[in-house]
């Protein structure tokens, strides 16, 4: 099984289970969000990075019945989308 862990994702052995939620993130994300600095293609791509990651939790806090947690994880990948010029 796997789960997410910050920007990556976590490798269980077949005979461990997920037992608890994996906490909510505390990025720097100076540079993409306040005082944004300029940034080439493959730094807004890598950046975006995460985003990916705030949306992946907010489906497990919405799988888990944890709505609080998930809206605050889209409100945070939805800032950094916009801030970055995404879809």
């Amino acid at each position: 099984p796997r789960q997410a862990f910050g920007l990556a994702t976590r490798l269980l052995r077949a005979t461990d289970q997920a037992t608890s939620l994996p906490s909510e993130p505390n990025f720097t994300l100076y540079g993409i969000l306040g005082s944004q600095v300029p940034m080439d293609e493959f730094a807004r791509v890598n950046s975006l990075e995460y985003a990916q990651a705030y949306r992946r939790l907010a489906q497990l806090y919405t799988s888990a019945n944890d709505s609080e947690r998930a809206n605050r994880m889209l409100e945070r990948a939805t800032e950094i989308e916009q801030a970055l010029g995404a879809k």
